[in-house]
């Protein structure tokens, strides 16, 4: 009988402290039972876990350098670089919801993790919404196709906050820059995607540009759901598991807040970042250059190929730097000196430009630098996290500097090109007004590069 009680009481006793463990963990570090396994990942399932930043390539690249030109011209041919500028200012705007989805996704405790929940609502939303917007465009209702473009980008965002959080996650130290070597293969392989299926295949039709980015959207989701590897954080004593959970205000508005002091290397990796996307931005009124300076009769298809020429160049740069970084396992900041310096010398060198065959050169030169860039800026960010159980959270900050820069840039160079530029044909500018809109981005690039030298973690 004694034997029993003291069974039973030290089952009891088990009982309330695993109680008890569970309050410390819900309470005090909610990640402290998260262990995940972080062993090295194949390249195969690399890929399938971060497939959608294939979609995001093929979206953002021929969303801001085909699709939103035309649909401004579309609406006025005359005041078609102010509309593209309201357009990626929107975009840039809707980019300040990724610290707050970030932080929820940190804290999510649904069973299939904390990053997956996020990306299918996001996809969910974001289908709906592109469906939205292939039917305003259609119609030319113009200011439901605003209203459809900005819940879209709010619903992008919130797929590529949750994704860029299972890198911390999921991804061993050791082959941080070759995941995201894969990111930016995956971007710049959908970006070429896109402008080879715009012209080849839908023979330049805006319409089928819309079903294309519906079904990469649904399709790449789905593959993350099935591939990603995540584990759920421990679920608060007497709780449950869920997909939200309230915030205090106080810690809403610490996510939006960044500063040297207190931040360090990271403040100075998001500024950098925020410079680089500035600068090319001025890839957004490309096609209106083909049609106004190089006078290509069809500027869509001269920018469908200038772009799977840079887009190839990126891949083929790419994930070899990513994965020579990781060997090196010092040096992100060296990569991202060297695209800065081939980035600016390549818009300024557009400038001397008069035929299509010096501007496919100097798009390959560029492509180069971007696909450098791209895999060091996000592998620097992961490697200068403040804290990296809180990485969606901060990397959503960081990803808000790339529509900060990229609504910026358009924001101040759309202006630019349109008073500079003016010429006494209604819809074309100007060599003068490009020459001012590249001299910019080339300023951009320069500080992009010189912030990173506070950056002392490399």
């Amino acid at each position: 009988m004694r034997s029993n009680y003291a069974s039973s009481a030290d089952s009891e006793n088990s009982l309330l402290l695993s109680r008890e463990q569970s309050k410390s963990i819900s309470v005090d570090d909610p990640y402290s039972a998260l262990a995940p396994s972080k062993q090295l990942q194949s390249l195969p399932r690399l890929m399938s876990t971060f497939s959608f930043c294939f979609a995001n390539g093929c979206m953002l690249c021929s969303y801001f350098i085909i699709t939103l030109p035309l649909e401004s011209a579309r609406i006025s041919e005359d005041l078609k670089s102010l509309y593209l500028g309201c357009f990626i200012a929107i975009a840039g705007l809707t980019q300040l919801m990724c610290p707050l989805i970030g932080m929820l996704s940190d804290i999510c405790s649904h069973r299939w993790g904390r990053r997956r929940p996020f990306m299918v609502l996001g996809g969910l939303f974001g289908c709906t919404f592109l469906s939205l917007q292939l039917y305003a465009s259609v119609n030319e209702l113009w200011g439901l196709y605003s209203f459809a473009f900005a819940m879209s980008m709010m619903s992008l965002n919130t797929i590529f906050s949750s994704m860029v959080g299972m890198v911390p996650d999921l991804i061993d130290e050791s082959q941080v820059g070759a995941a995201n070597g894969v990111q930016a293969v995956l971007s710049v392989t959908g970006g070429l995607f896109g402008f080879g299926f715009f012209y080849f295949v839908l023979d330049k039709q805006i319409p089928g540009l819309y079903v294309l980015y519906i079904f990469l959207v649904a399709s790449t989701i789905v593959l993350t759901v099935l591939s990603a590897q995540e584990t759920p954080i421990p679920i608060p004593y007497n709780g449950e598991r869920r997909i939200f959970h309230s915030l205090p205000i106080s810690e809403v508005k610490k996510s939006y807040y960044l500063t040297p002091s207190e931040h360090g290397d990271f403040f100075w990796v998001t500024l950098s970042r925020t410079f680089y996307y500035m600068g090319i931005s001025a890839q957004t009124f490309f096609l209106y250059f083909l049609k106004d300076i190089i006078k290509m009769s069809d500027p869509a298809a001269g920018v469908s190929i200038l772009s799977s020429v840079a887009q190839c160049s990126a891949a083929l740069s790419a994930y070899p730097v990513g994965l020579f970084s990781d060997r090196l396992n010092r040096g992100r900041k060296m990569f991202i000196y060297g695209s800065c310096f081939i980035l600016a010398i390549g818009n300024a060198a557009f400038l001397f430009c008069r035929n299509l065959t010096s501007v496919i050169v100097i798009s390959g030169l560029i492509g180069m630098g971007n696909g450098g860039y791209l895999s060091m800026d996000s592998a620097l960010a992961v490697d200068c996290l403040p804290n990296k159980e809180e990485s969606a959270k901060y990397l959503g900050i960081w990803g808000v500097a790339s529509f900060i820069g990229t609504a910026l840039g358009p924001m101040i160079g759309g202006p630019l090109l349109y008073f500079a530029g003016q010429t006494d044909i209604p819809g074309n500018y100007s060599i003068e007004g490009y020459a001012l809109l590249l001299s910019m981005s080339v300023v951009y690039f320069i500080i992009a590069a010189l912030v990173l030298k506070k950056v002392k973690s490399d």
